[in-house]
């Protein structure tokens, strides 16, 4: 008993650093470490980079971030947490490095004021799970994680308005990188939790430690369980998913809802153009401030539903919201309106529904974060041959 208790205690100091260790790792993610962003604009100028070249580089980070929701688990059992925080860090370089190169910044101390709101709004949605889940129940959890994305969501508009050289396009292929670095981060926490969770359940005395505020997640997330059993013919879908109440597949399932935001329906876009065309300023900040604006308020729409219905509901809102969210924002681009209808309808109309609505109640508990985790990683390489 005491070797178990010291264990728990071993290993929720480790998850709590491993927590806060990856948020300044994603902070540096978005803020940026001045040495390699001063060394890659000097490598941009000495190759003649172009935009394109670091978007595919950006795709290529991407890639090898996004196996991280798999191999989290195996990681964390044959390194430890610290070495997978330092593979977390060195993807944080890397790409915070690319994406400052394709923004073409010529001044480091310009992107970094530009990106400030950006990377605090970065810092409180990728915190805020395991605290939320630490002091909240669940029902009330979607609504006020929605209210953190959308002051996030805020200062990502207005960062965007003072980057007017921003091409929506590579900003987009930058974006998926991000993604991965954010999936990387909830899936680190997720695991975490489930082993907290499965000690909890072993020995009643450990509970001495839930000070922590892993050990709270988790304590919350037994109570999700054991609610969702009891309602489970009621609720379906979403009771599967509170079934599975750690913050990683959260945090993953509100990202669905953001890939579906950047990549969405693009049914009207001819005549999006052709409005463009004839508005009296194209300037693309006034467009990205618009759609930010937009985008904002898909969060706490999907969370208040959730919060109320348990039901797929949601989805037809993020759908409907996407539509007019990506339409402004492709007013920015001089792409073939065929050709985007073509890419990206099939991932965001499609595939995201398919894969955070049906999987989730096909695959067991055990399974279901492995094969989100495959989901999400073939997700990910289709967009990266699209970009």
């Amino acid at each position: 008993e005491a070797r178990a208790l010291a264990h728990a205690a071993a290993l929720a100091r480790w998850t709590s650093a491993l927590f806060w260790l990856l948020c300044l790792a994603n902070f540096a993610r978005y803020i940026g470490y001045p040495w390699p962003a001063v060394r890659a604009l000097e490598l941009k100028a000495t190759l003649g980079l172009d935009a394109g070249s670091v978007a595919g580089l950006s795709s290529i980070v991407a890639a090898v971030a996004m196996p991280m929701t798999l191999l989290t688990p195996w990681a964390l059992q044959r390194f430890g947490a610290v070495a997978l925080l330092y593979f977390v860090a060195a993807v944080s370089v890397v790409g915070v490095t690319l994406e400052i190169v394709g923004f073409g910044a010529d001044s480091y101390v310009t992107l970094l004021a530009a990106r400030g709101l950006y990377g605090c709004g970065a810092v409180l949605t990728t915190v805020s799970p395991i605290l939320m889940l630490s002091y909240l129940p669940l029902n009330k959890f979607g609504t006020l994680y929605s209210v953190l994305n959308l002051c996030g969501g805020v200062g990502v508009t207005a960062a965007m308005a003072y980057v007017p050289q921003l091409d929506l396009s590579d900003f987009l292929a930058s974006r998926v990188a991000s993604v991965a670095l954010q999936v990387a981060c909830s899936a680190a926490c997720h695991v975490a939790v489930r082993r907290i969770t499965a000690l909890k359940r072993q020995d009643a005395t450990l509970a001495s430690v839930t000070a922590t505020v892993a050990h709270e997640a988790a304590a919350h997330a037994v109570a999700a369980e054991a609610d969702v059993t009891h309602n489970e013919g009621k609720y379906g879908t979403w009771a599967v998913m509170r079934a599975v109440g750690e913050p990683g597949v959260l945090a993953s399932f509100l990202w669905a809802f953001k890939w579906a935001i950047d990549w969405g329906w693009d049914s009207i876009a001819p005549q999006v153009l052709a409005a463009r065309d004839g508005m009296p300023t194209t300037d693309s900040g006034l467009w990205l401030s618009v759609a930010g604006t937009l985008i904002t308020l898909i969060g706490p729409m999907a969370g208040w539903v959730v919060d109320r219905t348990a039901h797929r509901l949601p989805f037809y809102i993020v759908a409907c919201a996407t539509i007019a969210a990506v339409h402004l924002a492709m007013a920015t681009t001089d792409a073939d309106p065929i050709w985007l209808i073509m890419v990206r309808a099939v991932g965001s109309g499609v595939v995201t529904p398919i894969v955070y609505g049906v999987i989730p109640q096909i695959a067991s508990e055990q399974q279901r974060p492995q094969v989100l985790g495959v989901a999400q990683f073939v997700g990910s390489l289709a967009i990266n041959g699209c970009v």
